[in-house]
């Protein structure tokens, strides 16, 4: 009996002196850090306001493909990200009857 009782009480033990938290606050403050850095990134790109903004040009041929994809706006990066999001857009299904269609579309996103 007193092989498990000592048994018993050295888990215990030591399940209960295995629960330490003072590490984790010490990874809770550098992930919140990082996550803080991460938004000042951003809304360094944004340049202080709180929308991006830009207008996608494009032309719809006669067989339904996209090309000629041009973007205008204030933020470089982002007029890449709408440029590939057009190029992306699967429009094969809606066949156009009579030649070439130029379009235009502004985009914009509120942070």
């Amino acid at each position: 009996m007193k092989k498990y009782f000592s048994l018993f009480l050295f888990f215990a033990l030591n399940f209960y002196f295995s629960q330490q938290t003072e590490g984790l606050r010490i990874i809770k403050a550098k992930y919140d850090i990082q996550i803080q850095n991460i938004e000042n990134n951003y809304a360094d790109a944004i340049k202080g306001t709180n929308r991006v903004e830009c207008r996608v040009y494009f032309i719809i041929e006669k067989d339904g493909s996209i090309t000629s994809v041009k973007a205008s706006g204030s933020n470089e990066q982002f007029n890449r990200q709408a440029e590939l999001c057009v190029l992306l857009t699967e429009t094969r299904n809606q066949k156009r009857t009579a030649g070439k269609g130029f379009y235009e579309r502004s985009i914009s996103i509120k942070l």
